[in-house]
């Protein structure tokens, strides 16, 4: 199934996204796309100071501070622990790239995920929305090719 892009995908002239494959949802890359979105999810945060150097996150929803572990999904006795919300989640067609990923906590992102239909509501968010500075992370790393075609 193709992806739906958000406001904040890269395209080219087209509409065609450069920042994710058309069939980039969580079930259909392998652990090392899924990393690298994870390692640019928090470049991306991390540009928009919503991640501390000592490890601090800020949920975009609520604005609560948290830990993250994406790898090994721990919780700490008295600590939110920060997710990637999807906006559009994955039973809508949404990709898994930081142009559709906000930090969210935990909890809240599996109440989403338990009703497919959930999604993070950027107009609610009370922080900043990262993907605001996913262009510039994105040409960090994207090949010049790519950049030269992104509108």
């Amino acid at each position: 199934m193709a992806v739906r892009n958000t406001v904040y995908t890269v395209t080219d002239a087209s509409g065609k996204a450069l920042c994710h494959a058309p069939a980039s949802s969580k079930s259909d890359l392998n652990s090392t796309r899924k990393r690298a979105a994870r390692e640019a999810f928090e470049a991306m945060c991390r540009e928009a100071g919503m991640v501390t150097d000592n490890g601090w996150w800020t949920c975009a929803v609520t604005g609560t501070k948290g830990r993250r572990n994406s790898t090994e999904r721990q919780t700490w006795a008295s600590e939110a622990v920060i997710d990637m919300g999807h906006v559009i989640p994955d039973a809508d067609g949404g990709a898994f790239c930081p142009c559709n990923f906000g930090p969210q906590v935990r909890a809240d992102n599996l109440a989403c995920e338990a009703d497919n239909n959930a999604h993070l509501i950027p107009a609610t968010f009370v922080a900043t929305d990262p993907r605001v500075h996913w262009r510039a992370v994105w040409e960090r790393t994207a090949k010049p090719s790519r950049i030269a075609k992104a509108v």
